[in-house]
């Protein structure tokens, strides 16, 4: 039988939950997981939402590192969080930078 009054058990309570139990808590866990995370990871809205509908990953995988991270930033700006957007900007000034070193043999 499930402990039903809290359906999020602390590993301090875990002792008095059988080996079933926790099992089920734990195969909850990870279908919710894998439900709620999947386009998160595949295909996240902030690297799919441009108007081009092209895909962030479409472009990048054919760039270094430093450049794909700078397009990523760009590409991203402002839709991941409105919050960030010059943050993201900013990220991307990084990642330019740093490659106009490594070109420049400064790193």
């Amino acid at each position: 039988m499930r402990h039903q009054e809290n359906p999020h058990v602390h590993s301090q309570e875990l002792h008095t939950l059988s080996v079933i139990d926790v099992q089920e808590l734990l195969e909850e866990e990870s279908l919710m997981t894998k439900a709620n995370n999947i386009d998160m990871v595949s295909h996240p809205a902030h690297y799919t939402a441009h108007p081009s509908g092209i895909e962030t990953i479409q472009v990048t995988r054919h760039m270094n590192f430093n450049l794909g991270n700078a397009m990523k930033y760009i590409w991203r700006a402002g839709i991941k969080n409105e919050d960030k957007h010059i943050e993201d900007l900013r990220k991307a000034i990084f990642y330019i930078d740093d490659e106009i070193k490594r070109l420049e043999g400064n790193i």
